[in-house]
């Protein structure tokens, strides 16, 4: 079996990434949309396009508010669930069209019989290609510029180490924009 190389997987998600959030941004002209992610294990066994609006935002926390907070008496705020990629309006089933093909090269690889170290020499380089090809789209203008731009969060989410998340979200974004979903999950 090949397994996909770093060179092809980059290429791989800048395209999937691009055809499935224009897709979403067209089919959503009124969300305002303030992240764009994608959603993965620490095992990279899948990768997945997610997003999230204001609008969308506003009615987690509204729907929070009514049917979980009295139950756990809590209090939902829009603060707290920003990020909470699991409550995002556009998760986990946007672009599996765009992503299949990277889904069953990633799949393939953790199904594969080998050491937990040739696992990870394999899996480093990939971890690799997918932030560049995920910012190569962002390079592109895709996510707006200046301003526009610092109104957009790029992440890598999932059950991923902090490390890895931070790293992300420090590759993909200004400075401002990364420190604030770092502080966030330092919360």
């Amino acid at each position: 079996m090949t397994i996909i190389t770093p060179d092809e997987l980059e290429r791989q998600v800048y395209e999937a990434s691009k055809l499935a959030f224009s897709y979403l941004l067209h089919a959503n002209p009124e969300e305002k949309f303030y992240t764009f992610a994608l959603w993965t294990d620490d095992s990279l066994q899948f990768l997945n396009p997610v997003a999230n609006t204001e609008d969308g935002l506003d009615r987690t926390v509204q729907r929070y508010r009514k049917e979980v907070d009295p139950k756990y008496n809590t209090t939902s705020t829009h603060d707290g669930m920003r990020w909470s990629y699991g409550d995002w309006v556009f998760f986990p089933d946007i672009g599996e069209e765009q992503f299949a093909d990277i889904n069953d090269s990633l799949n393939s690889i953790f199904n594969l019989d080998m050491t937990d170290d040739e696992y990870d020499e394999i899996m480093e380089p990939l971890w690799v290609a997918i932030i560049k090809g995920f910012a190569r789209l962002d390079s592109d203008g895709f996510f707006g510029a200046d301003e526009g731009r610092h109104k957009i969060t790029l992440l890598i989410v999932g059950d991923l180490p902090e490390e890895l998340l931070y790293d992300c979200a420090k590759n993909l974004n200004p400075t401002v924009i990364a420190d604030e979903y770092i502080n966030w999950t330092a919360e």
